[in-house]
């Protein structure tokens, strides 16, 4: 099996030439073997900025000349594909293989390898330079409107060390001057490409020029950790799906693909007819909204990257002769269809979610915690581009009993598109689900729901009914009341919450808590058909076992540490 992908990314390290010490590294694309142009985030430049005054004041400018060699060292490591001969692997041919050390090539090169005989000189590094550090306005607009506020941080501890450092040149943070670096990227120039690495692979990289929206499927390809293990994790790859879209010609993307540390600059590609297409690159692989860390990474377009580069600076990247102009829809009309169901609920100034679950009259399914809080009316807001529209308090249950359900009705006639009939299905473990809801985002901002991938990993039943369900959908504040479907679009539960440690405040928004809907939903059903309210009386449950495993605080024989979450 070859790896031809690999061919298309790489990683960067970055140093100050006076220290010779490596300060940053990341991820990167090639876009122009021939020329030998990569791609890459100039979050790489962070860390050293506290060390280089002239850095910081030199990218208050958008579009740069090329940065004094003298002041940093580029280098870019470019990894050879893989041929695996499946007839001769075994242990013995481990044991007979000799380990490489690292060593300098005759073209100031410097190979890594941990591989055997067969695969010599994997790793390869390269002298660059940087040929330009723009900002692309489209991606720079979005991003300052979504991410530009307070509660937003994209930082670890650990990169919080220097904040002392940083703060002698005037800047308020740390945050402040990753907030400098995120919205741009960096173009660089390889010195010397091998021969044998171009001739290996007659490749240019697929554009997809097509506009991505959510539930697209992504893969991501970068390097974990940057230069601290690229034996091990240089070119690894990610799948998940798009999360939401903001900003022109949807330059900035969310993913719920798994990205840390390192893969910023990384390429993301989407498959279409067995074609893997370049569609974004990674700029931030890790937030936190209010310290709460949010399980999504920043995605800039690579069309909004590549037209800047063509109209602002005469940068032109060749296309392949392959690509369709096209749009190929990725997504399934029933994951549509239930999609357009999710409705946000405003109640002051928190809102939620809910689920359109009729049309005549208006419904809207949500959690009781969503309006229980507040004497401020209750707003609903059924799709992108609708007004806030008043609605009433059918049902909501009562302190002390489960479940957290509550259902609401509009109280004026509205302009609702035909609907199909909403399907319910039971949850199963291991099956693979969405989750939907207004998480992270208010209603200030008119941005559609978000979705998440994952599976359902747990299903809690009592006598034979499916009571609680745990999935790895990364869950965020604002998608309560929101909805956990499958691949076909029916109906699995309620989005409740994720969990959180009390005691440290970390959150974990990839293990969340939802109700299934098929338990609840005969007394739904029976009120959608007579509307007699007294029908939903039987959705009070006062069960001591049900109450404990949705407080997480269960009483066995064997529990004997008290639960934090």
């Amino acid at each position: 099996m070859t790896y031809n992908e690999y061919k298309s990314n790489c990683m960067i390290s970055v140093y100050l030439y006076s220290d010779n010490k490596v300060d940053g590294s990341c991820s990167g694309v090639i876009l122009d073997k021939k020329n030998g142009l990569v791609l890459t985030s100039a979050t790489v430049l962070a860390p050293l900025a506290a060390k280089s005054p002239s850095l910081i004041s030199s990218l208050e400018s958008s579009y740069l000349p090329a940065i004094n060699e003298n002041l940093l060292t580029v280098e870019v490591y470019l990894e050879k594909e893989q041929l695996p001969k499946m007839q001769n692997t075994s242990v013995q041919s481990i044991k007979k293989s000799t380990n490489q050390p690292i060593h300098q090539s005759n073209d100031q090169s410097t190979t890594f390898s941990i591989c055997n005989s067969n695969t010599l000189d994997r790793i390869t590094c390269h002298k660059s330079k940087i040929i330009q550090i723009f900002s692309c306005d489209n991606f720079d607009k979005a991003f300052s409107s979504l991410f530009g506020g307070s509660c937003w941080t994209f930082t670890s501890e650990d990169d919080k060390k220097d904040s002392s450092a940083i703060q002698e040149k005037d800047l308020n943070s740390i945050q402040e001057l990753h907030l400098k670096f995120i919205p741009k990227f960096i173009l660089l120039k390889i010195s010397t490409i091998p021969q044998d690495y171009y001739l290996a692979e007659d490749y240019l990289p697929q554009i997809n020029q097509d506009i991505l929206n959510p539930h697209d499927l992504i893969k991501v390809c970068g390097t974990p950790f940057g230069n601290l293990s690229p034996e091990v994790f240089m070119n690894s790859w990610s799948n998940g799906i798009v999360s939401n879209v903001y900003g022109k010609r949807n330059c900035l993307l969310l993913t719920d693909a798994r990205c840390v540390p390192g893969t910023e600059g990384g390429g993301v590609y989407t498959i279409e007819n067995g074609i893997r297409k370049l569609s974004g690159v990674v700029v931030c692989s890790l937030c936190w909204k209010n310290n709460e860390w949010v399980g999504l990474s920043i995605i800039c377009s690579i069309q909004e990257i590549l037209d800047t580069l063509n109209r602002k600076l005469s940068v032109i990247i060749p296309a392949s002769s392959k690509q369709s102009l096209q749009r190929h829809d990725l997504s399934n009309a029933a994951v549509k269809a239930t999609l357009k169901r999710i409705v946000l609920v405003k109640v002051g100034t928190s809102w939620g979610s809910g689920i359109l679950i009729n049309i005549n009259p208006v419904l809207v399914l949500t959690c009781n915690h969503v309006v229980k809080d507040s004497s401020s009316p209750v707003h609903v807001k059924i799709g992108i581009n609708c007004p806030l529209l008043k609605a009433n308090i059918v049902y909501q249950h009562q302190q002390g009993v489960q479940f957290d359900v509550a259902l609401l009705h509009k109280q004026k006639k509205c302009r609702i598109s035909n609907q199909e009939q909403l399907e319910i299905a039971s949850p199963t473990e291991g099956e693979a689900v969405l989750a939907i809801g207004y998480g992270v985002f208010s209603y200030d901002y008119n941005i559609q729901p978000s979705i998440t991938s994952g599976i359902i990993s747990k299903v809690l039943y009592f006598n034979s009914s499916p009571v609680l369900v745990q999935t790895t959908c990364a869950i965020h504040p604002g998608a309560s009341g929101g909805a956990l479907i499958n691949q076909s679009g029916q109906l699995l539960g309620i989005i409740v919450s994720n969990t959180k440690d009390i005691e440290t405040g970390a959150s974990f928004p990839h293990i969340s808590l939802c109700i299934p809907v098929i338990t609840i939903w005969p007394a739904i059903k029976q009120y959608l058909l007579t509307s007699d309210i007294t029908s939903l009386n039987s959705l009070q449950v006062n069960n001591r076992y049900i109450r404990d495993v949705w407080s997480l605080e269960t009483q066995k024989k064997y529990s004997v540490v008290t639960s934090k979450l």
